[in-house]
């Protein structure tokens, strides 16, 4: 797929992919990659999984991260994985550099696992915000996962373009998801799942 335009008149593609471990998050967004075969992809791989697959190059560190996207050039293509490391605080400030990275770097996929390790329902890092409220216009796609809808900010359902739901345990996550989708979400069991595309209202459910 070739890299999309900087253009105003792009669609909106934030994808908020939820449910509770095992219930086939990850393998949904791979299915999206091998679909769409983005030729810029960055992935905040917070188990390997994806780098694991052969879905993205891993990197060791952001200074190799920035490295290769600035060898890549502004046309170029690249896929890159990069499992953050550290203690909280680490962890979010590793984040805000990544998203940062990827705002500045423009046209691209980008792919964020476990959303509640790095973000809270009031607060969000300032790369976060920023890509997932204005990244439309720079061309980027984004997909965030989160096995614990409660725990992440709010900011990001409010610029969700589509949301995926797979079952969730915890009543509270229940309450939040199903806030978001306008619909209940509680009798969703094994691998079922729901879906709203945001925009046109379309619901879309399977197993």
């Amino acid at each position: 797929m070739p890299a999309p335009k900087i253009s105003r008149n792009n669609k909106a593609a934030v994808y908020c992919v939820l449910g509770a471990t095992g219930t086939g998050k990850t393998s949904w967004v791979m299915s999206q990659l091998v679909k769409n075969k983005p030729r810029r992809l960055l992935i905040w791989d917070t188990k390997g999984e994806f780098a694991g697959e052969g879905y993205a190059m891993p990197v060791p560190d952001l200074f190799t991260l920035t490295d290769q996207i600035r060898k890549a050039g502004k046309a170029g293509g690249f896929r890159l994985a990069y499992r953050g490391r550290g203690d909280d605080k680490q962890l979010r400030a590793q984040f805000d550099f990544f998203c940062t990275v990827a705002w500045h770097t423009k046209r691209l996929t980008l792919v964020a696992e476990e959303l509640a390790d790095v973000t809270q329902p009031q607060h969000a890092c300032a790369g976060w915000r920023r890509i997932t409220s204005q990244g439309r216009t720079e061309g980027l796609t984004i997909y965030g996962l989160s096995q614990r809808p409660a725990s992440i900010d709010k900011h990001f359902f409010s610029n969700a373009s589509f949301v995926r739901s797979s079952r969730l345990n915890f009543e509270g996550d229940i309450k939040v998801v199903s806030n978001v989708l306008r619909m209940p979400v509680e009798n969703l069991t094994g691998y079922e799942w729901i879906s709203r595309d945001m925009v046109t209202g379309a619901i879309t459910q399977g197993k």
